[in-house]
């Protein structure tokens, strides 16, 4: 039986479908499809900002500034002085919008080197541990395990430190916790000399347990005090004093003779010969020292006497290149400017951010030609001016809008640079781009994301859950209304990326009928037409 003309009313659906198609469907090959607009960035691009946090006040030093590596719009900070003032600890969950102080401990002085929990598997709702130092004030090693909410003395370390410390009590700089076994295993380095050193250099604690029990490391000739720690990796460390010309020493045993790497040299005998100096002349420039590491190098700020700034290694530390020789920093197409005492770095995927210790004097390079850097890339405020004497430091976080954050620890308090977003080299499409589907139905859509090596991608409904859902494989299920929507794919890599696609939702279909549905593909565009419900009739003529 012909149903075409056994059925006039269907086979008039069928040729409106076509000359629908043909007609006036191509003109959606050349339509322009809407892109959402791009979050607005969290403050004014370009532009150093002083953030408000509560409870602030005069002298109130700011020292360190992290991200927590699992909640990229959390960041922590801490403040103090040499008069041995409590500490007070901060906490932002919005990328720094808001800050609550949060800190529950009498713990005075000066938090210099803390360190987070790196660990990125960690489930994102536990709170970190951090390890701290208290200098000037309260002094010994300090942990929190509820995100610097807490803090206790390790007096494990007191212990072990008796023997080597000159006044009594243990004097710690930098806590450093190393990437084998986080946030278990740390390195704690000693603020000036260990007691009847005559050098008055500093030595190393080490606990793999955190901080349960621990080991004490003495000092190489020559090697200074008051350490920052690179930690290259279990077993491979490298340490630079804020002593003048110290340069950078590197043990790759775990500052240990004999032992094997399978047991991290455990089973070997700590030993000051274990460690070679690499560098002849790099110091840190005290307090708040950021290094930054960019996939196989490790970007060290500091000065010297006579060369430097920034020092830069990829051979994990075993030797060092100064980005920018001479003692003065031409940062061109500037003039020279003031010594080169870089105390931070922060990097997004365009540039490496740097400050100096006094004055300040900020400056980036990009990340593809990182010997050219740019002093004064944007207007230093005026409030920044002076307030350089106490070391900054810097951190970075990509914001959900796109724009890379740079934050800044200062003794005026904490800034905020919003990075202009730049020339990306991501790009990402989705197919198929149009399609037309009945309420309730099903539709794949597929994302291909280019110009980045992470190639995920979020799926999102531009009209959220009134136009429907879509799952994490771009699997999209309309909605129950009638009406146009858009599936939304994002990159990863890049959230300044995404496309889009536009889905029509025709009307509800009365349930018990049969349908028929013409598909036509036509460069990417996907156009599904339902025919007239056949009647019961149709489907059992008897």
């Amino acid at each position: 039986m012909n149903i075409l003309r056994s059925h006039p009313h269907i086979s008039g659906q069928i040729r409106f479908a076509w000359r629908f198609l043909f007609g006036c469907g191509l003109a959606f090959c050349g339509f322009a499809l809407p892109r959402p607009a791009v979050a607005a960035p969290p403050g004014p691009v370009d532009a150093w900002t002083q953030l408000t946090l509560p409870g602030q006040a005069a002298g109130d030093y700011f020292q360190s500034i992290v991200v927590d590596p699992v909640n990229p719009g959390t960041l922590i900070t801490a403040c103090g002085n040499n008069d041995a003032r409590k500490i007070k600890w901060y906490r932002s969950t919005d990328y720094g919008d808001t800050w609550t102080l949060i800190n529950n401990t009498a713990m005075n002085g000066n938090p210099w080197g803390f360190s987070i929990d790196p660990n990125p598997a960690r489930d994102p709702a536990t709170l970190p541990t951090l390890y701290s130092p208290a200098g000037y004030g309260s002094l010994g090693i300090w942990k929190s395990t509820d995100g610097a909410v807490n803090w206790t003395r390790l007096t494990a370390a007191d212990a072990a430190y008796v023997p080597y410390n000159p006044y009594g009590v243990t004097d710690a700089y930098h806590t450093a916790i190393l990437p084998d076994d986080p946030p278990n295993h740390l390195l704690v380095t000693y603020h000036y000399g260990f007691k009847n050193n005559p050098a008055n250099e500093g030595g190393f604690g080490e606990s793999w347990d955190g901080g349960q029990n621990w080991v004490i490391h003495p000092p190489p000739d020559g090697i200074g005090n008051s350490h920052y720690v690179l930690p290259i990796s279990a077993t491979t460390w490298c340490v630079i004093s804020q002593d003048p010309n110290m340069g950078i020493w590197r043990t790759t045993t775990a500052g240990r003779i004999g032992g094997t790497l399978a047991k991290k040299y455990r089973d070997g005998v700590i030993s000051t010969s274990a460690w070679t100096k690499v560098e002849a002349s790099h110091s840190h420039a005290h307090g708040s020292y950021t290094p930054v590491k960019i996939g196989n190098a490790w970007y060290s700020p500091g000065y010297s006497n006579s060369e430097g700034g920034i020092w830069k290694s990829t051979d994990d530390g075993a030797t060092w290149t100064a980005l920018v020789p001479g003692y003065y920093w031409a940062s061109p197409p500037n003039a020279p400017f003031m010594n080169k005492n870089a105390t931070g770095l922060a990097a997004t995927d365009q540039y490496i951010y740097s400050n100096t210790f006094v004055g300040p004097e900020l400056a980036r390079a990009p990340r593809s030609n990182d010997a050219q850097w740019i002093r004064n890339y944007t207007a230093t405020p005026a409030a920044l001016q002076g307030f350089g004497g106490n070391p900054m430091g810097n951190t970075s976080t990509k914001h959900p809008s796109g724009y890379w954050l740079v934050f800044m620890a200062t003794s005026n308090g904490v800034w905020r640079y919003v990075e202009p977003l730049g020339n990306s080299t991501t790009t990402i499409s989705v197919a198929p781009t149009l399609v037309t589907v009945t309420a309730g139905a099903t539709q794949q859509f597929t994302a291909t994301v280019s110009g980045s090596a992470n190639t995920g991608v979020t799926w999102t409904v531009q009209e959220g859950s009134a136009g429907g859902t879509v799952n994490s494989t771009g699997l999209y299920t309309a909605a129950a209304t009638a009406g146009t929507y858009h599936v939304v794919a994002t990159s990863v890599a890049d959230g300044a990326q995404s496309a889009v696609a536009t889905i029509t939702i025709s009307g509800i279909i009365p349930p018990n009928s049969a349908i028929i549905t013409i598909t036509v593909t036509v460069n990417d565009i996907v156009l599904r037409i339902p025919a007239l419900p056949l009647l019961p009739y149709f489907l059992n003529p008897t």
